[in-house]
């Protein structure tokens, strides 16, 4: 019960006192395949496959400025085989807020906070994330960016303190088409761990708008972490669908005017994701 208040209590206090302007956000849902190569697994066969749900809305309440409250739901089944199945199952949630300010012709700059849990099986991990971003619009056809968060869990005995840091590189080559490319990088304090788990990541999007409110996003993702004692290495092949509302126009438009998208659902290196 105080998990659910405590995550009502951040979207809320994200919204409150802005219902004065129709809302703008957007929705998404996707799934990902994800090939996974490690010295644990050697000689095992493993299928990872991911699913996930996210969305936002937020209001403008006057001098630019921004206020959404958004959410992130992430399931992931892995099945090892050797010797029969072995079947692992994650499940990773977020609910949170941001509040920016945004000027259409430069960039923006704002913060967020948020909720989140991982459910491993057995073990539940409840973490709080703190983070800033920004971005600036150099052109009518290129944005980049940059954003680092702070995440504190802790459960079943455990705390884990994960620093995560992104940047990314849009180029709109049509109206109707987006090009990105993200590079990002974390690193895990787990204590009574003889190991500091560090992550590093390359991957990139082609966003198509199918219609005025509707797209259809493609991705391809690198990551590795290295425990210092196994690497995990993993391609993602991934596919989304995301809503609009409240907002028109191009893609470029779209992006400038529509909230945005909540940061990493939990920010746990692999296997912990």
């Amino acid at each position: 019960m105080n998990k659910a208040l405590l995550a009502a209590g951040v979207c809320l206090a994200a919204l409150t006192g802005a219902a004065v302007a129709a809302p703008v956000g957007n929705v998404s849902a996707g799934y990902s395949y994800i090939d996974v190569d490690s010295n644990v697994f050697s000689g095992k066969s493993v299928n990872w496959n991911q699913f996930n749900l996210s969305g936002s809305a937020g209001y403008d309440v006057g001098s630019n400025w921004t206020i959404q409250g958004d959410f992130a739901f992430r399931s992931d089944r892995l099945s090892i085989d050797s010797m029969g199945s072995y079947e692992v199952s994650l499940d990773s949630w977020r609910a949170g807020g941001e509040a920016y300010w945004r000027d259409q012709s430069q960039g923006l700059a704002g913060f967020e906070l948020a909720y989140t849990s991982v459910d491993v099986g057995p073990a539940v991990l409840d973490g709080v994330l703190v983070g800033l971003r920004g971005e600036v619009f150099a052109s009518d056809t290129i944005t980049y960016g940059a954003a680092i968060s702070y995440n504190a869990f802790s459960g079943k005995g455990t705390d884990l303190r994960t620093w995560n840091g992104n940047a990314f590189l849009t180029y709109y080559a049509a109206p109707k088409t987006a090009l990105s490319l993200r590079l990002g990088g974390s690193t895990t304090d787990i204590d009574s761990a003889p190991f500091t788990p560090e992550t590093w990541s390359v991957g990139g999007d082609v966003e198509y708008l199918l219609d005025s409110n509707l797209s259809l996003i493609g991705g391809l993702e690198y990551r590795t972490t290295d425990y210092t004692v196994a690497d995990f290495d993993t391609l993602a092949v991934s596919a989304r669908l995301k809503v609009y509302f409240g907002t028109e126009g191009t893609l470029v438009q779209q992006h400038r005017t529509t909230t945005l998208e909540p940061s990493s659902t939990a920010g746990l290196p692999f296997p912990f994701l």
